[in-house]
Order: structure tokens, then C-alpha cells, then sequence
């Protein structure tokens, strides 16, 4: 490793990074920090920044403003062959003329590694990454995943302190993307290194991340561990980005708490940012619905609503139900899995419930 011994908590930092693209804002005055030893998704829409910060971070670009530090130590204006960081790139950027072997020693020579020595370390992070006897093949020889165990294997070789990767798995089928998560997830956690990957794959960022870092426009909205950001989203945007979400519109009113509007419904105790009589939104997961084909004796604490049946849709694992309720037709989802969905169709009387806990209660956004 090459970096000094830091505070563990603030491993890789990002302070106040902006970089405009001919006058367009990409980050926004930025700041971000992420522990040592945990795997970080970016993620958020087309545009938002995730791979202008990741290549900040990496040195490719320098920002209009900021800076950038390693374990204590601002490396900012430092070339990226000296901030001890690994690069995967969304096309991998292997040499089409070398072998395998010469790929992932690639690095390791610039670095000045010849001979008995340099085999010896690219052999076994060939071995390391399922790749064992897979040396003298040239890459247009390789599966799709086979050369994302190269570039992952050039990236890690000279052992350093942070990988970054840029959409590694877009280019790959579903099962050999589901192999390349595990694949990456495993190394990172034996490797114990700091990692950092960019998304737009919501349940890919989910399975991996110890870190969730959404972006919009430049500008991080919200971070944290995924199941956090999940169950309590601070924006309608979160809440809709990461995941299937009902909203309803309408008026909050403390006493007793609840959300007026299209629906009525019994809501726990305010967030912070949302005032009596002010404007909120009422967000609950499909999954964290019920449905049932009878109206229920006794709902608790839950709230029920009646509705009709729109739609039934399966979709292997899981059966999505849309029912429109209420007297202005509010749509609601319900997700269900295997035996636990009712039989219902288009049509069908309904009723569905859900737990006050679970309905998530935040401020309108402005528009």
C-alpha cells in the first residue's frame, strides 16, 4: 500500500469538487467521504456526475475547484499513476495485441517489475480471479466475463489502495453479470480495498453497496448504507429512483398525524422538514402492501383502502397487482410472491392494508 496511516472513517475524500463540461455544471461544490475498506456505488440518472467524480477521484480530471485526498494525504494535483488507485473502465481498455499475461503485467513493467518477479505476481492474480492457465490467450479469445476478470486483475495487481470501476458489468447477460457482482464483491472484501463503482442499476447498487451515494444534477441528495436510503428516503426522487414506490399527494395534519388528501391516512410521527398543515407526500412500498379479497375485521393500526383490480401482472418471482381506490382513482401496486398472491383479475373487488410504520412521510419538493 502506499499511503500513510489515516483516520479510517474519512479514507477517500472529496471537498467542495466542481467541474463545469464548456460551461455546463457537472459537480456542484461536492463533498463526500468514505471509510476505508468498503465498496461505494455511485449512482442516480444519465447526467448527474457519477463518472466525472469517479474520474476526478481518479486524477483524470482535475476540477475547476476542491480537492481530492488519500488517506490524509491531498493528492489533487497528483498524476493518477501516483494516487495507488486501480481503474476498471466501462470498456475495459484491454490491448487487443497482448496476451492476457500481458495485460495484467502491463502496469507492473511501467512499474519497473521484470522478469521471474513480474510472472510470478501476474500469475497469481490470475489465479486469484479464476483465470489460472488462461495467460497466452489473446482477449478476442475471451467470454464477456473472462475479460472483465482481466481488466479486474490488471487493475489490482500492483495492490492498490482504491479500485475504481465505471460500469463494469453494463455490457454483460444476466447471469454472467449476477457471476461478475459476486466476483468483485468477494475480491473487495479478501482484498480489504477501498472501492468505489459506478451504476445505473438500482438492485445492482443495492446487492453490493456498504455505501449508497444517489446523485442528481451534479450534486449528491442523499448517502448512506442502502437499506437505509431505501426505507427512509429524503425526497419523492430518492424513494422513486431506488425502488418501486406509491405516492399520494395531499395536506399533513398532526392531531392525530395523518396525511389528508385523495387518501386519508393514519401516519407516524413527522420528519423533520414537514410542519402541521404544510404539503407532504406519502410514500409506501408494493411490498409493504396487503391485499386481500375480503374486507379485513380489524385494521390496527394499519390503514385499509378499497379498491378495484386494473391489473395483474407476473413476473416469476413476484405478481404485480395495480388496484384504483379512492374518489379520485388513486393508483396503488401491490407486489407479491409466490403462494402469498391472492387469486384475483381485472375488475375484482379488493381491499388493501398497510402499517402506519411503513408509510413514509416527507415534504413536498418544490418544483
Amino acid at each position: 500500500m502506499t499511503t500513510p496511516p489515516a483516520d479510517d472513517t474519512r479514507f477517500l475524500v472529496a471537498e467542495g469538487l466542481s467541474h463545469s463540461y464548456d460551461g455546463t455544471a457537472a459537480l456542484s461544490a461536492l463533498d463526500l467521504a468514505l471509510p476505508r475498506g468498503t465498496l461505494t456505488c455511485l449512482i442516480g440518472p444519465t447526467g448527474c456526475g457519477k463518472t466525472t467524480l469517479l474520474r476526478t477521484l481518479a486524477g483524470f480530471l482535475r476540477p475547476d475547484a476542491g480537492r481530492v485526498s488519500i488517506g490524509g494525504r491531498d493528492v489533487t494535483d497528483l498524476d493518477p499513476a501516483r494516487r495507488g488507485i486501480g481503474f476498471v473502465y466501462q470498456d475495459l481498455a484491454l490491448f487487443s495485441h497482448m496476451s492476457v499475461r500481458g495485460n495484467v503485467g502491463f502496469g507492473l513493467r511501467a512499474r519497473g517489475l521484470h522478469g521471474t518477479a513480474l510472472r510470478s505476481r501476474v500469475d497469481a492474480m490470475l489465479e486469484r480471479v479464476g483465470l489460472e492457465g488462461f495467460g497466452e490467450r489473446r482477449p478476442v479469445t475471451l467470454s464477456g466475463g473472462q475479460r472483465q476478470r482481466v481488466a479486474l486483475a490488471r487493475a489490482l495487481v500492483f495492490e492498490p489502495d482504491i479500485l475504481l470501476l465505471d460500469e463494469p458489468f453494463a455490457a454483460l447477460d444476466k447471469n454472467v453479470r449476477a457471476d461478475m457482482q459476486h466476483e468483485v464483491r468477494r475480491l473487495q472484501r479478501q482484498l480489504g480495498i477501498t472501492t468505489v463503482l459506478v451504476t445505473h442499476d438500482q438492485q445492482e447498487a443495492m446487492r453490493l453497496a456498504d455505501v449508497l451515494v444517489l446523485m442528481r444534477q451534479g450534486r449528491i441528495v442523499q448517502w448512506g448504507p442502502p437499506r437505509e436510503l431505501y426505507r427512509h428516503p429524503a425526497s419523492l426522487f430518492a424513494a422513486r429512483f431506488l425502488g418501486d414506490a406509491n405516492s399520494i399527494h395531499g395536506t399533513y395534519r398532526s392531531a392525530p398525524p395523518r396525511l389528508e388528501g385523495p387518501l386519508t391516512l393514519p401516519v407516524a410521527a413527522a420528519p423533520d422538514g414537514v410542519a402541521d398543515a404544510s404539503p407532504a407526500v406519502a410514500v409506501i412500498r408494493p411490498e409493504d402492501v396487503t391485499l386481500h379479497t375480503r374486507a379485513p375485521t380489524a385494521a390496527g393500526s394499519a390503514a385499509v383502502v378499497e379498491g378495484t383490480v386494473e391489473a395483474v401482472a407476473f413476473t416469476g418471482a413476484t405478481t404485480e397487482i395495480s388496484v384504483r381506490s379512492g374518489p379520485e382513482g388513486t393508483r396503488l401496486t401491490v407486489v407479491t410472491t409466490g403462494s402469498a398472491t391472492p387469486v384475483t383479475a381485472a375488475g375484482a373487488d379488493v381491499w388493501l392494508s398497510f402499517p402506519q410504520e411503513r408509510v413514509i412521510l416527507i415534504p413536498e419538493e418544490r418544483p
